[in-house]
């Protein structure tokens, strides 16, 4: 998106630009898609949804897969599909997500777990 300066003699113009090749990504049965990562392979994107779980695109055949929890404390009966905000101490608080670019490491900032780490391969942080 381009703007343009706004001067007294002139509005606004905002531009958008939308490839003509994309891919709609429908995300079932996830609230709150609140962050997102793509991996130093190019592998995929991964976001991190309401509910604590960081989802791993895996192609319009096999959709969205859990990739990681921030902790082994979450309890899925509890936190899967949840958009209770008291369950946040259990079920995690992302505030962001990053990939280390040499060692394809995610590094995940929680508001109640803190800085975690989980590898290239998934699982708990």
């Amino acid at each position: 998106m381009m703007l343009k300066k706004l001067t007294k003699d002139s509005l606004i113009k905002a531009e958008c630009y939308i490839s003509k090749d994309y891919e709609l990504v429908n995300l079932v049965k996830v609230i709150g898609f609140e962050s997102i990562a793509f991996d130093c392979k190019d592998e995929g994107s991964y976001i991190r949804v309401f509910d604590g779980q960081i989802l791993k695109w895996s192609g319009p055949k096999l959709g969205w897969k859990e990739f990681a929890i921030p902790s082994s404390i979450r309890k899925r009966e509890l936190c899967d599909e949840s958009t209770n905000p008291n369950l946040e101490p259990i079920c995690g608080g992302l505030l962001g997500l990053k990939f280390n670019p040499v060692t394809c490491d995610l590094y995940i900032s929680d508001a109640y777990f803190g800085l975690l780490m989980v590898g290239p391969n998934g699982g708990i942080a």
